[in-house]
């Protein structure tokens, strides 16, 4: 038995979609080959709009042909670094999310 394809009439739009932007962090703070990068989210609600916080870290590395490579795993001498960028990182939002409490000389506020 042959199979018989059928023909749809598929459009073909004229303009493609454009590409959704790239999202990037508000701030990246790094220590060393550890960094942390702040991202924010917002979700609309009945009330207004709400924006959440995260943060991601990663440690970057060469490999054996010299290129940077990142990784989210972490040897026993980055935890310090780790933790000093999670310090910092919780510094940052603490200033952002609560502007009045901001130290002197410490960086806050809102990003540009």
């Amino acid at each position: 038995m042959v199979a018989k394809a059928k023909n749809k009439d598929v459009s073909s739009p004229t303009e493609a979609a454009p590409a959704p932007a790239k999202r990037l962090p508000i701030k990246t703070i790094r220590v060393e080959s550890v960094s942390a990068s702040i991202w924010s989210r917002e979700h609309q609600t009945k009330d207004g709009t709400l924006t959440f916080y995260s943060v991601t870290f990663e440690r970057s590395y060469k490999d054996r042909d010299g290129a940077y490579r990142y990784t989210k795993s972490f040897d026993v001498d980055d935890l310090g670094r780790l933790v000093t960028a999670a310090q910092e990182a919780s510094e940052y939002l603490h200033n952002l999310t609560n502007p009045d409490s901001m130290l002197p000389g410490r960086e806050g506020g809102h990003a540009a």
